[in-house]
Formats: structure tokens, sequence, C-alpha cells
């Protein structure tokens, strides 16, 4: 299903639905809501609507489920899967508008808002409540609390806290038909039935479009203290997590990248990001270890000194401001940014299982190095199996020229992701980008089921049609 356009009257009814100063078909905002971070897919959106409360989007999503008008809901568009971007003359529909946060609770420790605030704006709601929200995201300025719930967004504090699913008690979600569906419940325990809100929370806006959702705070984490480490071998940095686990310090972050993409960034950013160490290692290791106490910072510094002693470190430096815990963060949060700069670029975010790592490293070298034509960089949250591959094409091709070049050695690599049990897409969803390679991870049979769910929920096919699967 897709528009053939929007007419006037379509246009004039949005404008009973809602102000038609929140209307747009300005070619350069509906370009920049028509899509996402991704740019391996021309965008061709028809118009922009900016609703501001539920039953607006319901109105709205009412009237193109009775016209079969296609909706691409769009958030803080910082995907990276296309699976927000506009391709056959789609209406967009922003949640920029909806962006309140509402009753932060620190006594059960919850706090309720709209899709359309940011992340960053909650975090800083939620300190300024003495309280705090884990999702910590590199784009946490941009995207917004509704993209995280609809991508299942994971980031850099997953392996303390868990990814938006595990911090959701509740959702309101307006279906394609334009009916209110009420999942927002602040309780932690229910147990009555199947839990309808796990179906929207990662279904890529394909299923029904979150407009409020209620979710966990937790209490300020103790002191982290951030530590950069360098290491020779994917093995030593699994042997470093198996004892920090084996410690009695709880692991808040746990980031890796290769020196290649050490190099890149620090050339891409040479007045910023500085080599910590005085030579270069095959690996750099981030780790963020929460501990309290007085003694603290010394038992860290004592745990850094043995492995040294059981020669599993080549180095290691422990910020000791918050100018150098910066400092040190930005070397792997800078990483996107510098490779953007480099040339056109595409992006595997793959997930193996943990102890298997070592052993996806040798194989994936030796894959990387039959093809020399392509300049390739890792980076990932090692800590839960995450691993984002990023292949970097000549400055003067575009994006989706490099992409189609490329299509035979990522089909490699997802083949070899199959071998070792892992995920084709471990936190950027599958959007338009992977749907074509969604047999790699969900079999025939899930395939099949995730075909009658969108069915059922979406019948005339008009929600975010085209991502995750044709």
């Amino acid at each position: 299903m897709s528009n053939t356009g929007i007419n006037v009257s379509h246009i004039s009814n949005f404008g009973k639905i809602i102000d038609p100063s929140l209307i747009s078909d300005d070619p350069q905002i509906v370009s920049d809501y028509g899509g996402d971070w991704c740019k391996a897919f021309k965008r061709k959106p028809s118009l922009v609507l900016f609703p501001k409360t539920t039953q607006q989007v319901s109105s709205i999503l009412s009237y193109c489920h009775e016209n079969k008008l296609c909706v691409v809901p769009s958030g803080g568009r910082t995907g990276l899967a296309g699976g927000a971007t506009a391709q056959n003359h789609e209406i967009v529909l922003s949640l920029d508008k909806m962006n309140k946060i509402r009753n932060i609770d620190p006594v059960s420790l919850t706090v309720e808002v709209e899709s359309g605030v940011t992340t960053q704006a909650l975090q800083e709601a939620a300190k300024a409540h003495h309280l705090f929200f884990p999702l910590d995201l590199a784009a946490k300025g941009s995207s917004h609390i509704g993209g995280n719930l609809a991508t299942n967004a994971g980031g850099l504090k997953f392996i303390r806290f868990g990814g938006a699913r595990d911090l959701v008690l509740g959702i309101e979600v307006v279906l394609a038909s334009g009916e209110i569906l009420n999942l927002n419940s602040q309780v932690r325990k229910n147990n009555c039935g199947y839990d309808l809100k796990q179906l929207f929370i990662g279904s890529e806006g394909t299923l029904g479009i979150i407009t409020k959702a209620t979710l966990k705070l937790t209490p300020p984490p103790h002191k982290n203290f951030l530590s950069c480490l360098g290491l020779h071998s994917m093995e030593s940095i699994l042997e470093v997590f198996k004892l920090c686990h084996q410690s009695h310090f709880q692991i808040s972050a746990f980031e890796y990248l290769t020196e290649h993409t050490f190099k890149l960034v620090q050339t891409c950013f040479p007045d910023s990001i500085k080599n910590p160490f005085q030579d270069i290692y095959p690996y750099y290791l981030l780790i963020e270890l929460e501990s309290h106490g007085n003694e603290a910072l010394n038992e860290i510094e004592e745990f850094l000194a043995s492995l040294f002693e059981k020669d599993i470190l080549a180095d290691a430096v422990i910020a000791s401001s918050s100018e150098e815990e910066h400092a040190l963060w930005s070397i792997r949060e800078n990483i996107s940014e510098g490779l953007a700069m480099s040339g056109p670029v595409v992006k595997n975010d793959i997930s193996i299982p943990i102890s298997l790592l070592a052993e996806w490293e040798e194989e994936f070298q030796s894959l990387s190095k039959a093809h020399p034509e392509l300049d390739t960089f890792e980076f990932g949250h090692i800590g839960d199996g995450n691993l984002h591959l990023n292949y970097l094409g000549p400055k003067d091709q575009k994006t989706q020229d490099f992409y189609h070049s490329i299509k035979h050695f990522q089909e490699k690599v997802y083949t070899l992701v199959k071998k070792f049990k892992g995920s084709i897409s471990a936190e950027h969803g599958i959007g338009l980008l992977k749907k074509d390679d969604l047999h790699f991870t969900r079999c025939a049979s899930e395939i099949y089921y995730m075909r009658k769910i969108k069915e059922i929920f979406d019948p005339h096919k008009i929600l975010n049609p085209g991502k995750i699967f044709d």
C-alpha cells in the first residue's frame, strides 16, 4: 500500500483535526522529517503532521485507515536502519509536539512521559528529583522516548539496567484504526494473561503508535569509576569481563573499540581525542565500575593491578576528574561522527553469545582479510555481545551505491552470525535496511506469525509500510 499523493481535500480534513499550522508540505521540512540517520534509501514523504495529543493521533489514524493513506511515525529520527524513512509519499506523523513529562513519583520510582520527550530531557528531569533514568544513548539529546520504545533501544548501560523493554511498566498506543489501547499500567507485578505492551515495544511503529509510557526510575547509582584499558586480544577482554563479574564491583558499562577505530577517531578529532597511553594497542576497553565506600578507588586500583600481574592488561588509566571521564568517553562517543565525516558508511549491528566472541573475532578477521578492499571498523557494547561493524566506502561514492556494492559481503557476515547463533540486529532494528536478511535470525515460522500479528493490528497495512518485511 502506498499513497499516490495527498490531495487538497485530505489536507483540508487534517486541518479539521489539528491546527493547520501543524501541517507542513514545505519541501525542506518534509525532507528533514522524512527519514532517519540511515542514508541508504531515498526519502519521498508527502507531508508532515504534528499532533499535540493522543486524541489527535487517534483521529488522524482513523482518517488514514478509512482512506487507506500510509503513515510513517517519526520520533527523533536517530535510527540507523531506515525505520523512519518514508519512500512512497507516505504521511509523516511526528511526535515532536507531544513532549510532556508528568508524574515523577519518588515513592514508586516511576515517571509518565509523552513519546516526544527526548532521552536527555528525561534524564535531567529525573536527576532534578534525585533519581536516575538509566537508558543512555550517544544520541540521547535527539532520540525520543517513543522511538526508544518502538526500537527497543539498548545503549551504554544495557549491561547494568537492561534495554528499553526492561524499563517499561505500561504504554498508551494508538492502533491503525484509531483505537486507543490503554496498556499504561503503573504496577510492577501484573500476571494477567498476555502482556500486550511487549508486542509494540520493538515493533518499529508497524503495529501502532506509542503516545505515552510509564517508565521505571532508579535511585542514583553509587560512584562510578571509569577506566580505559589497553589489551592485545579478544581473549584478554573476555578474561577481564569474567574477573569483573567475580569481583564485588557492579559493571555499569563495558565498551570496546579496535586500534583501527581509535586511529580514525583521533585523526578526525585531533584537538580533542588524545591517546590515553604512550603506545597504541590492538584493543581499547572502556569499563565503568560502580562501587562505594572510602576505599573504592583503592580497591579498583588493586583490581587493575592484579590484572597486570596476570599479564591480562597491557596498560590502564583511571579517570580522576569529570573532565578526564568526558575525554575518555569522547573516544567512544565520537566514533559514529568520525565515520560519517570520512565517507559513506554501512553498519552491521550484530550480537554474538559472549562466550563465543573470541572464536567469532577470529573468523570475522579472516573474512575481512579476504576482502582488503573494505575498510572495516569495530566497536560496541561488548559486555552484552553487541558488536558494531562499520564499513567505510570511498569518500566520493554515494551511500546507496556503496550499500549495494557490499551486499554480498554483508550476506557472508550474516551467514557467520547465523553460524554463531547470533542476531543480525542487536539494537538498531530491521527497518528497511535488513528486512531481506531477517531469515538469518528468525526462522520461517517466526516470520509467518509476525506477519499474522501485523495483519491483526494493521489489516490495511498503513502503518510504517515496508518495514521489517514487505
